[in-house]
């Protein structure tokens, strides 16, 4: 108080709001694999969990490739910085865009991504809502990575 600062007494008491604590990261901070993990739901998490493990399985140098950002983003990369999957994680599914690796899609699990979206190398995409979508996505994620151009 005032008549306490005449007094030359010293208050410990602060007059600033407490600072809010924020869901999101500060800018410039890295996001982390489980920052993007926490975004969507148990399921998918789980799916995502298991994605991951069987990605870097490929090639032990994936793990220095994968690449998290702030908008959900996990992007792999191959020796010579090329990426070859990036996956978007959304609240109910797990979006994945690839190389097109050559893999026959008999199914119909993969849609083709227009030049005009600018995705570059990336011309696949694949829709992961459940365990069996994931099983169903291996071959392509793995020809992805086998493909040389």
């Amino acid at each position: 108080s005032l008549a306490a600062q005449q007094l030359g007494e010293i208050s410990a008491a602060t007059t600033m709001p407490p600072r809010k604590v924020s869901a999101k990261k500060a800018s410039g901070a890295i996001i982390t694999f489980e920052d993007n993990a926490s975004y969507t739901d148990d399921l998918r998490r789980s799916i995502l969990n298991d994605l991951r493990c069987r990605v870097l399985s490929l090639d032990s140098r994936l793990r220095q490739g994968e690449h998290c950002t702030a908008g959900q983003r996990i992007a792999y990369k191959i020796p010579g910085d090329r990426i070859f999957l990036e996956i978007k994680v959304q609240r109910a599914a797990i979006l994945l865009r690839l190389v097109d690796g050559g893999c026959l899609d008999l199914n119909g699990l993969t849609n083709d991504i227009p030049a005009s979206h600018g995705w570059g190398r990336l011309k696949k995409q694949i829709t992961i809502l459940s365990n069996t979508d994931l099983e169903a996505a291996i071959p392509f994620i793995e020809a992805a990575y086998n493909a040389k151009s």
